[in-house]
């Protein structure tokens, strides 16, 4: 029969080794995770969930579409001339696709709602157009730069994702909103088109 002594001393290296694997555990969770958190929310993690109204104060949930519609998500303000330019062909796209699935939800984070409705008014724009004006849903997305666009697929994960739009240089100033700058544009012209077709068609990378 063990002693008293025995049976404590052994728990005690019990404890001791427990503890050391859960400090072990935690440091390597932290470590693995770290990397994961700078690149969230990117391809291949779910896209971040929304509820914003659009511009008839109708409430646009970006879950809801989950299932039926692989959805363009588009970031922009009427100030920068990139996002004008893109919406002709954002306009040819939706039109184009949307009979097999496709949805483009153009979030508008401009301040006032009056100067997206004049520039949805003026474009002609028949997709979605949610309102960011305190930049909330934008700052989820860690939208640095505008335009920018996130291709996600049925199942709500986000497959690829484009920032600064392919003119960005030729920005200038997007008027100020929370002082970010254009800067300067490093995305390659890409084919959005064929990104669209991949994503329509079950691709996960495109």
């Amino acid at each position: 029969m063990r002693s008293s002594g025995a049976a404590g001393h052994g728990a005690l290296k019990s404890f001791v080794r427990a503890s050391l694997v859960l400090s072990l555990t935690l440091a390597v969770g932290v470590a693995v995770a770290q990397p994961m958190q700078d690149e969230w929310p990117g391809p291949g993690f779910p896209a971040p969930d929304f509820e914003l109204p659009d511009l008839g104060g109708n409430p646009i949930r970006l879950a809801a579409l989950r299932g039926e519609k692989a959805v363009f998500l588009n970031f922009w303000v009427s100030s920068c001339p990139p996002c004008e330019q893109e919406m002709l062909t954002m306009t040819k796209l939706y039109r184009r696709f949307k009979s097999r699935g496709l949805e483009i939800v153009a979030v508008s984070i401009d301040r006032s709602p009056a100067d997206a409705a004049r520039f949805a008014e003026k474009h002609g724009i028949p997709f979605l157009v949610p309102l960011d004006p305190d930049l909330d849903v934008a700052d989820e997305y860690r939208v640095g730069f505008i335009p920018a666009h996130y291709f996600i697929d049925r199942r709500g994960v986000i497959r690829a994702r484009e920032v600064g739009g392919e003119r960005l240089d030729e920005a200038g100033d997007v008027g100020g909103h929370r002082g970010r700058p254009a800067g300067r544009g490093t995305a390659k012209k890409r084919d959005v088109k064929a990104r669209v077709r991949r994503m329509l068609d079950g691709h996960r990378t495109y």
